[in-house]
């Protein structure tokens, strides 16, 4: 769909619900706050209920407590439409899968990911822009709608995060100017930065400083990873969201082309992050394991031993490095 048939949809029903992914991050919560006001400009009854709880440092966008947390065996509000925000991977829903389908209503995904079998007919995915977040912007203007400074904070936090601070190559011209647009409209930039980039625990910096130690290099330098036991996590008293970035630190080493984190999580899975810091894209690698994400931004989660996942996604790498 583009943006005037998903505003059309949006005018033909009346009661909506909004969703993301598992692990929420600074884009779909943004997303999904922003998407709330537009909808209620415009007099639609919405409901924010997401998987997992919202990690402290994204509080900020949502000041009201409008987002609540699922809880299994919880009864979905009813609603006509639901969007799913920042995925359109319906197992990136965790345990609100079923009971989304359950409810028999057309379920429409708002994503800038690589698209994983979607018809572009129907959903609303759009794989150039930075961040879910100019998605929504883009919504804004299609129902006529003024950005209101509740909406430009949650779109803002949206882009600054999942563009890493406007770095990432899909970052655009009008991605500055929709963050320009953000600042007119009340949004204070270094606040958003004290509260999430600079609340860092020292749990997580004592963390973080042995990982950087234990750094392993492949491939004749261009691959570089961090392996996160839950035991090690753990013991500097760290949480899981805290290790979320790690992986950033590692694309900053000098001839590095592949970059990954390797987090062994309390469900005994363990979560892949890769990135790719030059022409070499990791989302094949992501899909292979049945993960998926961006062309150079890209995860999985894997049953196994962490020494066994990390055996495995290694000589993925390696053979993508060497022209495999």
């Amino acid at each position: 769909m583009n943006f005037a048939q998903t505003a059309a949809l949006i005018r033909a029903h009346s009661r909506f619900l909004l969703t993301t992914h598992a692990s929420p991050d600074g884009d779909g919560l943004g997303s999904e706050i922003a998407l709330a006001g537009l909808l209620r400009s415009l007099g639609k009854t919405v409901a924010i209920l997401n998987p997992h709880a919202t990690p402290e440092k994204f509080q900020l966008v949502d000041p009201l407590h409008r987002i609540q947390v699922f809880s299994q065996g919880q009864v979905l509000a009813p609603a006509d439409l639901i969007f799913v925000l920042d995925t359109n991977e319906p197992r990136m829903l965790g345990e609100m899968e079923k009971p989304i389908w359950a409810m028999g209503k057309r379920v429409v995904f708002v994503d800038h990911h690589v698209p994983d079998g979607l018809s572009a007919e129907d959903h609303l995915v759009h794989e150039g822009y930075g961040a879910t977040g100019e998605l929504i912007f883009e919504l804004f203007e299609a129902c006529g709608q003024n950005l209101t400074e509740e909406a430009a904070l949650g779109i803002y936090v949206a882009i600054v995060t999942d563009t890493g601070g406007f770095r990432y190559r899909r970052t655009r011209a009008k991605t500055h100017l929709v963050a320009a647009k953000c600042l007119d409209a009340g949004v204070a930039p270094e606040g958003v930065f004290q509260k999430i980039y600079a609340q860092n625990s020292i749990g997580k910096t004592r963390l973080l400083g042995h990982l950087l130690e234990k750094v392993q290099l492949g491939v004749g330098g261009k691959m570089a990873w961090m392996e996160v036991p839950k035991k090690l996590r753990e013991s500097y008293g760290a949480t899981i969201e805290d290790t979320e970035a790690f992986i950033n630190h590692l694309t900053l080493l000098e001839g590095v082309e592949i970059a990954a984190l390797y987090r062994e999580d309390p469900d005994g899975r363990i979560k892949v992050s890769l990135r790719g810091t030059g022409v070499v894209p990791v989302v094949g690698i992501a899909q292979e394991f049945g993960g998926g994400g961006h062309h150079f931004a890209a995860g999985m989660r894997i049953e196994g031993a962490l020494a066994s996942v990390v055996r495995k996604i290694n000589e993925a790498c390696e053979k993508l490095l060497k022209g495999g």
